[in-house]
């Protein structure tokens, strides 16, 4: 058996979810458990697979810690892309169908109350 490798990953820094996919992708090399850590923290602890070569084995934590930036970076482009993405496959499956519009009329909350309050007949878009 080889020895484990344990790397404690904050949830300030990244999603759980990035780092599961990260830990997923170094998954073809080692076991992989996750597991919670001291506050707001998760424990990722990598046991090497027996067809693991020592070179392998070695760069884990590093290639770990690299894949967790390399998803960061695929989370925040698919969050700002998003409505774009949603759109492109409205149009894939219904051409003629339109997205509904975003209501933004301009005004704060606040506002928008006292719009409402002070011309209740008309419409704050």
């Amino acid at each position: 058996m080889k020895e484990k490798i344990s790397v404690s990953v904050s949830l300030k820094k990244y999603k759980a979810d990035t780092i599961r996919y990260a830990a997923y992708s170094v998954s073809g090399l080692a076991y992989v458990l996750l597991a919670p850590g001291k506050k707001g923290k998760i424990e990722v602890t990598f046991e090497p697979k027996p067809a693991a070569s020592a070179g392998e084995s070695a760069g884990l934590k590093k290639r770990f810690e690299s894949e967790l930036d390399d998803e960061k970076m695929r989370s925040e482009i698919a969050d700002s892309n998003r409505g774009i993405m949603e759109f492109i496959v409205l149009k894939a499956l219904c051409p003629t169908a339109t997205p509904s519009p975003v209501e933004d009329s301009g005004l704060t909350p606040r506002r928008k109350r006292n719009w409402t309050r002070l011309s209740p007949g008309l419409s704050a878009r």
